[in-house]
């Protein structure tokens, strides 16, 4: 029995352009501008041009309906084409905003000198391009207007760790705390997580204000929910490294010995007795590998595991990959500490955790946020209401 669905696929027809005379009738991909006809069948099409459009244009024969038929067409192409450009204007317009909101955040500047920044804009081109002043105008950089495209930046990167962070392999952490400006603990906690192609992503995960204690315990369940947030998993948690013997008891496990950080640094120089017996049998094949030797002498360490082929080198990549995903130091968390400090002067103390983080991520994140991304999904967001 053949469905519904495909018997009126199967009703469906070319269109004939003889149609277009006969019915006033002109095939489009879209339905903007004019009334259309759901399925394509000469059936349908005279129903509604009988129905609706019969007594206007059954006047018309010969001649002066072609000419007639030819010159609807050519109005509403003439509709569509402008209808085409406003809506490519108005994204040029709305990309725009997009950007010069992104070096806003970047450079941390407030909400508010969105304001400024187009009065100077609308200056400009009333002198330099007063016929596009209009258009300069349009540019949507009111405070609220900023507010909202920080926040849609920040969450644009945010969803790029985060689908990054699915594939870790491994990950580790590097924790942080100051005070702010308002007398607020604040504490940073960034990943370094490792894939299985050793492509290796370190991003700020979390911004948290910490009201009242700052013990051990405390940030340990900031840092709990920040994982549960981002959907990592405990025993892929490689390290941890921190500024202050308050958060060490709580991670003592995951130090990392002399041994393991030689090892990672020269495979081909670890004397085998003293190297974990999982690894020992790959240790003896890559050892004698003259090739892979040649390729570690060029110096690149993540580049020379990378390499390594799967089958035969499969727990030596794995542990390389945990120890690749290591922080060397706090400094990522010192350096943007001291961006935060700018960003919340005395005169924005105010800022909520996740307008912070959000400005904190375009200006130190290394994942750019898709501005195209954003704008396709307003798309698909105003075509479904």
């Amino acid at each position: 029995m053949v469905s519904k669905k495909r018997k009126v696929d199967a009703e469906c027809r070319v269109f004939n352009e003889e149609w277009g005379i006969k019915y006033f009738f002109v095939e489009t991909k879209d339905q903007k501008g004019s009334e259309s006809v759901a399925v394509l069948k000469e059936y349908n099409i005279r129903r509604h041009y009988e129905t609706k459009h019969l007594s206007t244009y059954s006047k018309f024969s010969g001649k002066l309906r072609s000419e007639k038929y030819e010159s609807m067409k050519r109005g509403l192409e003439t509709q569509r084409n402008l209808f085409t450009r406003k809506f490519a204007e108005n994204e040029s317009v709305t990309r725009t905003s997009y950007k010069i909101v992104h070096k806003m955040a970047d450079r941390g500047k407030p909400f508010t000198d969105g304001n400024f920044i187009k009065a100077c804009m609308i200056e400009a081109a009333n002198d330099l391009r007063p016929e596009k002043a209009d258009l300069f105008g349009s540019i949507s950089l009111s405070t609220s207007s900023v507010v909202r495209r920080t926040e849609e930046l920040g969450e644009n990167i945010d969803l790029q760790i985060r689908e990054k962070a699915r594939n870790f392999l491994w990950y580790s952490l590097a924790l942080d705390e100051s005070t702010d400006l308002s007398s607020t603990s604040q504490l940073l906690v960034f990943i370094r997580g490792v894939n299985s192609d050793f492509q290796i992503t370190e991003e700020l995960a979390s911004v948290c204000s910490m009201h009242g204690t700052t013990t051990g315990k405390d940030i340990f369940m900031e840092v709990q929910k920040t994982l549960q947030d981002y959907n990592l998993q405990w025993n892929q948690l490689r390290g941890v490294t921190v500024d202050g013997e308050a958060f060490l008891e709580r991670f003592s496990d995951l130090d990392r010995t002399e041994s393991d950080i030689l090892l990672f640094q020269n495979p081909f120089d670890c004397n085998l007795d003293d190297v974990p017996v999982e690894l020992q049998l790959e240790l003896i094949d890559l050892q004698a590998n003259d090739l892979l030797k040649e390729k570690h002498r060029e110096g690149k360490l993540v580049e020379f595991y990378r390499c390594l082929p799967d089958p035969e080198f499969p727990k030596l990549k794995k542990f390389a990959a945990g120890m690749a995903s290591v922080f060397g130091t706090t400094y990522v968390c010192e350096q943007t500490f001291s961006k935060m400090k700018y960003v919340k002067s005395t005169h924005r103390t105010r800022l909520t955790d996740d307008h912070l983080k959000a400005i904190l991520l375009i200006g130190c994140s290394n994942s750019k946020p898709n501005i195209d991304d954003i704008l396709k999904a307003k798309r698909q967001f105003h075509k479904s209401h």
